[in-house]
């Protein structure tokens, strides 16, 4: 009776023994990951069924020959040193990325996690693989689509960079920053720590922390102007910067983007013209000739100190005076009246032409008198 009843139990242990092996085979088989066993040659110990379905090689076939023949010859020598290097090495498995050919010759990506197994008289190594073929293109469309992007940004004529959410620089164009170094640098840094690694004051920091503060708070953009000495070259740059925020469809902070447009050649150009036109403004007041500058319509729109003392008016009194006024009651040398349409001014704007050297007599309107002047009129 007890040998029978021993007879059961271990019938009934075979049975949920089978039972799990058969699960467990059917779990191997119809997996999407590849289970399989190498020796240290790299040769093929074992294949579960499904290397089969997935990559198109019967299993008799494969079992006993080694790997590389599979691999794509560009990923075969990396393969080889990683399992060497796993032999040596004691730990958690470990992963590696190759591409592997099909039977019917198209390479796809696969990821392997391999283990390095020690029995009592061999080891091998136990490797799981699964394809993301999927990934690894779609990977290689972004890497290109940012490459694309960076392409354009760093031919823009405008300094650009992108900050993540904590405020540290993702991105910077040449125009930004032109040295490779400092921009390579400055990448996963706030604008306070390169600043520092700059050795510029700490304001300059502080100040643009309170820019992005502002850009958090409103999530609106920030638009301002700034000036920065270079001690170097004993120059100073001007720039518009503005920084933009860039929100998820939620309203979440996700990214700034920080523009700004180099102003030192206008403000200069600027600063040249003003230097030019207060240049022009000293020689024409301070010039023993007397200057008139009229309008299109003869009107007294500048006027120097000479002019004022031949004409006997002070500036304010000449401005708005046109050729046209009968106060002048100009006459020709001999006496007889000059008429006003024939005056310098009227004719040089009516003929587009110089007029030079007429002698025009015009009487002062406060001290009475009579002045003679020799003009010349240019359009």
């Amino acid at each position: 009776n007890y040998a029978l009843k021993s007879h059961a139990r271990e019938e009934q242990l075979c049975h949920q023994l089978q039972q799990e092996t058969n699960r467990f085979s059917y779990f191997v088989e119809n997996a999407k990951e590849i289970f399989y066993h190498l020796d240290t040659d790299g040769h093929f110990l074992y294949v579960a069924d499904n290397f089969y379905t997935i990559l198109g090689y019967p299993v008799a076939e494969i079992l006993g020959t080694n790997y590389l023949p599979l691999i794509h010859p560009e990923d075969a020598q990396a393969c080889n040193a990683f399992l060497e290097t796993l032999l040596q090495y004691k730990g958690a498995p470990q992963e590696h990325t190759y591409r592997i050919k099909t039977q019917e010759g198209i390479y796809i990506w696969q990821t392997a996690t391999i283990s390095v197994i020690h029995e009592a008289h061999k080891t091998y190594f136990a490797g799981v693989s699964r394809e993301i073929t999927k990934f690894v293109v779609a990977q290689e469309q972004l890497t290109q689509q940012k490459q694309f992007y960076e392409k354009i940004l760093d031919e823009l004529p405008i300094a650009v960079a992108v900050y993540d959410r904590h405020q540290r620089y993702e991105y910077l164009n040449p125009e930004a920053i032109s040295e490779v170094h400092l921009r390579s640098f400055a990448i996963g840094k706030t604008d306070v720590e390169y600043a520092s690694f700059r050795n510029r004051n700490t304001e300059f920091g502080a100040f643009r922390q309170k820019k992005f503060e502002e850009v958090i708070a409103t999530k609106k953009p920030v638009t301002w102007q700034d000036e920065m000495y270079n001690p170097k070259t004993q120059t100073t740059a001007y720039h518009t910067r503005n920084l933009q925020p860039v929100l998820d469809k939620e309203g979440t902070l996700e990214w700034f983007i920080g523009t700004g447009i180099d102003l030192t050649q206008i403000r200069n150009s600027q600063e040249e013209v003003l230097q030019n036109k207060k240049l022009l403004a000293d020689i024409v007041e301070n010039s023993a000739v007397g200057i008139l500058v009229q309008g299109p319509h003869s009107e007294i729109i500048l006027n120097n100190a000479a002019a004022c003392n031949m004409l006997g008016l002070s500036q304010d009194q000449l401005v708005g005076k046109t050729s046209f006024d009968p106060h002048w009651n100009v006459v020709h040398p001999d006496g007889s009246p000059f008429p006003s349409e024939n005056h310098p001014v009227p004719q040089a704007i009516k003929t587009n032409q110089v007029v030079s050297k007429v002698i025009m007599g015009v009487n002062r309107p406060i001290t009475q008198d009579l002045v003679w002047l020799l003009v010349d009129a240019v359009p």
